[in-house]
């Protein structure tokens, strides 16, 4: 592989599907959704089906599954579910990929608040509750769990709070081009 695969953590509403199908394109490759891989390979339409179907666990094991496959046949740019890095063996993985240089970790960051005005204006019919709170209320539990997750194994942290689309496209683009 010439160029490492582009993997984007964040939490939901942070913009990892938004800005890596843009950052795909602007690099020429293929964007995969690891959520939306995990819920086709149990069998689901989306992953809030998966999740139903499946249980939160369930998800993880296909989230896990997948990732594995995903990084033995990577894409150009491929972005995690926020839970994708705490499913069983998910950050292992990551960190070996990493280590071997096969892939590069940049965590979209966004503070709670802007997290909760982005899934407050977006449908979240899909998206279930992770905590058993409201989903928009789990948003700051969710943060304060797995901000130092996503911090340990991204090799950049992109804050997205007021940032326009573009602008963190081109961090991206300038960070998956800057040799390691």
């Amino acid at each position: 592989m010439d160029e490492p695969t582009i993997v984007l953590i964040g939490l939901r509403c942070a913009g990892k599907t938004m800005h890596g199908a843009a950052l795909a394109t602007a690099l020429g490759g293929a964007f995969e959704d690891l959520d939306e891989l995990a819920a086709k390979s149990l069998g689901c339409a989306h992953p809030g089906e998966a999740i139903e179907q499946h249980g939160l666990d369930g998800f993880r094991r296909a989230e896990s599954d997948t990732l594995k496959s995903a990084l033995e046949n990577p894409p150009r740019v491929l972005a995690l579910g926020g839970g994708a890095p705490t499913a069983p063996g998910a950050s292992e993985m990551l960190t070996a990929a990493q280590q071997d240089r096969q892939i590069k970790i940049f965590y979209l960051r966004a503070r709670p608040e802007t997290l909760r005005e982005r899934m407050s204006t977006s449908d979240n019919a899909h998206r279930p509750s992770l905590t058993g709170a409201d989903a928009l209320d789990e948003i700051a539990t969710l943060f304060a769990q797995r901000d130092p997750l996503y911090s340990e194994l991204a090799e950049s942290i992109i804050e997205t709070d007021n940032v326009s689309h573009a602008s963190v496209v081109r961090v991206l683009v300038a960070l998956s081009t800057t040799p390691a």
